[in-house]
């Protein structure tokens, strides 16, 4: 975003090319723009993936736990699923205090050393 309104960093013909790639390399069924995008960037996209199919797709959901951030899957390739237990201010004082207190970066880096030191999940 701009002082003049929405702007978009790529060109049309970069846009394309990217939009081409999602379809044939992705498998991708519905691809467009965004904010800043011209008439002239969807027209290089359409020109350029109209006769194009999508390829066929096998998705296979796998379960797990989920986050913003990332899956852990249930089945881990390790006999078992470690749970960093650190993070619950019912079990922990030194959490609980730093969360009374408004510590985030602290609450941040408990949950982060558990994660170096093997936890799968996180009990919060």
């Amino acid at each position: 975003l701009t002082s003049d309104g929405a702007h978009y960093p790529l060109s049309p013909a970069e846009l394309a090319d990217a939009q081409e790639t999602f379809v044939r390399e992705y498998g991708l069924s519905l691809i467009g723009g965004c904010c800043g995008t011209t008439p002239e960037h969807l027209r290089q996209v359409v020109e350029r993936v109209r006769d194009l199919t999508p390829g066929t797709r096998d998705p296979r959901p796998e379960p797990g736990a989920a986050s913003l951030y990332q899956t852990v899957p249930f089945r881990q390739d390790t006999a078992y699923m470690a749970i960093g237990e650190r993070t619950n201010a019912n079990g922990s004082k030194k959490f609980r205090e730093a969360m009374l207190e408004a510590r985030w970066d602290d609450c941040v880096e408990m949950a982060r050393d558990q994660i170096r030191e093997g936890a799968h999940m996180l009990d919060l």
